[in-house]
């Protein structure tokens, strides 16, 4: 993970020392579109439910990856932070992993739902 390329997304810091990241303050849309266009390969986001809620309504996502993990906690944050408007999505693969959850893949279908649909 030291050794690849990094982009942090952040309005808090002003550094960082981790080797290979560049620290990114400006436009979200515009800079992961410009770090599409100059990647060799795929752009992994991790941990960031906000910057993923942004990255869904401009529609910058080429495939979701997502696990399902067995545990029901009753209540919580919602899994990108704020409400969205519906994305219907292809399953492309599913795989159950030895701890019991389970890994799916999807991509967006070319056109997007009705926004606030409850199909």
């Amino acid at each position: 993970m030291n050794s690849l390329p990094k982009a942090v997304f952040s309005r808090t810091l002003t550094s960082v020392d981790w080797q290979n990241t560049t620290l990114l303050k400006g436009d979200v849309k515009k800079e992961v579109e410009s770090l599409k266009r100059k990647g060799e390969k795929n752009i992994f986001v991790f941990g960031s439910g906000d910057l993923s809620a942004t990255l869904l309504e401009h529609g910058l996502y080429d495939e979701y990856r997502l696990c399902v993990v067995p545990v029901v906690l009753g209540t919580g944050r919602q899994l990108f932070g704020r409400k969205l408007s519906r994305l219907r999505m292809k399953l492309l693969d599913s795989r159950p992993l030895a701890s019991g959850s389970v890994l799916l893949r999807y991509e967006p279908f070319a056109e997007a739902a009705p926004a606030n649909t409850n199909r």
